[in-house]
């Protein structure tokens, strides 16, 4: 872990303490885990494709970064890491998928809604929070399929053990 992800962790924890715990403590030991997880996977999602931020003036200044909207140019241009990071965005938004199934039992349609809103979010989001990201038409593909992927894993191998939590 690097030293500048320690405010980071630590805001979330403070965030989940006052805001997300209170909702869920009087809940059991199995069930605050899992609504845990479900908050905590946003929270590194958030991480790892919003975050950090700008923090420096001259960052502040430079215009919003861009915009790709051509599906996998990336690996059309054969650029190095490509397919590692459609790999990459695929885990990344897999537990997402399986909170969504085993958390709230939410169907499909609603699901991928979540899931490509949360992604459409972060995708739109990111050149504006900081200058050097550009938002990407693949990263919303593949986070959406990475996240439904997760969601069927789930309803086949796991949910049928879990109860819903309300």
């Amino acid at each position: 872990m690097r030293p500048d992800t320690i405010p980071d962790i630590l805001i979330s924890v403070m965030i989940f303490l006052i805001f997300f715990y209170p909702r869920i403590r009087h809940q059991s030991y199995r069930e605050i885990m899992i609504a845990s997880l479900y908050y905590f996977s946003y929270v590194f999602i958030l991480y790892e494709t919003v975050f950090p931020l700008c923090t420096s003036l001259a960052q502040i200044r430079e215009p919003a970064g861009s915009y790709n909207l051509i599906p996998f140019i990336d690996i059309i241009h054969h650029h190095a890491g490509a397919y590692s990071e459609v790999f990459l965005n695929i885990l990344l938004f897999m537990p997402l998928g399986i909170m969504l199934q085993v958390y709230r039992r939410h169907a499909l349609a609603p699901s991928l809604g979540i899931l490509l809103m949360v992604s459409l979010l972060i995708e739109v989001l990111q050149p504006q929070l900081n200058p050097c990201r550009t938002g990407d038409i693949t990263d919303v593909i593949t986070n959406v399929c990475g996240g439904l992927l997760g969601w069927y894993l789930a309803k086949k191998f796991i949910s049928a053990r879990f109860s819903p939590i309300p």
